[in-house]
């Protein structure tokens, strides 16, 4: 279960109180919460059990997929491949396997392997 959607607020002041109140919270892990979101991956077999797994969205159906054992094909694969190196990739920028955090360039030149492949899997 995974629900992506909160609520949209006019102006940042519901998040600036929040973190107000919130101590320890860098300003760049106070962005990153804006983008968490909690899921479950229910089976009604034995799964192996997990928490605190700091993901992308866009990994999910990996994550799903190798929790059930089904074979992925080359696109889900690659996605594999690269959650690897960079388990997180957000509007804000993204996150390597050490932890470190980019901001996008504005230029979109990060990535150019996976913007076509994620672009051939939407439109074909």
């Amino acid at each position: 279960m995974f629900g992506d959607h909160q609520p949209l607020f006019s102006d940042d002041s519901f998040y600036e109180t929040i973190y107000a109140n919130t101590e320890g919270l860098t300003e760049l892990d106070q962005t990153l919460n804006q983008y968490k979101a909690p899921f479950v991956i229910w089976a009604n077999y034995d799964i192996e059990e997990a928490s605190d797994y700091d993901i992308s969205m866009n990994y999910l159906g990996v994550l799903l997929m190798e929790t059930a054992g089904i074979p992925m094909s080359s696109y889900f694969q690659y996605l594999s491949d690269f959650m690897e190196e960079y388990p997180i990739l957000t509007p804000r920028g993204y996150e390597d396997a050490e932890g470190n955090f980019y901001s996008w360039s504005g230029e979109e030149t990060e990535f150019p392997e996976y913007r076509i492949l994620q672009y051939y899997n939407l439109f074909s």
